[in-house]
């Protein structure tokens, strides 16, 4: 949750509602985590699953808003906001497939995570230059 308030600021210059928007799918996202993993403490895998891969849609959303607040952003990078946007349409894509119970024979956020990854490598680098 706090990595999504965090995050407000930076992409705001992007488009205020944009941030609050993608702050308030990672507080969404973090939600559905707890729950699922209630679930799979309670024994329940298969009720896991089904919330896991809503919550993974969730955050797949959540860095898709935040890769457009980025791209309009005067400060993030567009090439970050490109793959950040890649990751997220990788999430969704994967949860879409499992919610209708379709197989690429791969998942696809295990490729475009690099997005994630440039993201991260850029925040510390600003972070540490600010």
């Amino acid at each position: 949750m706090r990595l999504g308030v965090a995050l407000i600021p930076v992409f705001a210059t992007g488009g205020r509602r944009l941030s609050l928007a993608a702050a308030a799918l990672r507080i969404g996202y973090a939600a559905a985590l707890g729950i699922a993993t209630g679930t799979l403490f309670a024994g329940d895998a298969e009720a896991f699953d089904s919330i896991w891969q809503t919550a993974l849609g969730l955050f797949g959303l959540h860095l898709v808003v935040l890769a457009i607040a980025g791209w309009r952003s005067s400060i993030v990078p567009r090439w970050i906001a490109a793959l950040v946007a890649i990751a997220g349409v990788g999430y969704l894509v994967d949860a879409l497939l499992s919610i209708t119970q379709t197989s690429l024979g791969f998942e696809l956020s295990t490729v475009t995570f690099i997005g994630e990854v440039a993201l991260l490598v850029w925040l510390l680098g600003w972070a540490g230059r600010s």
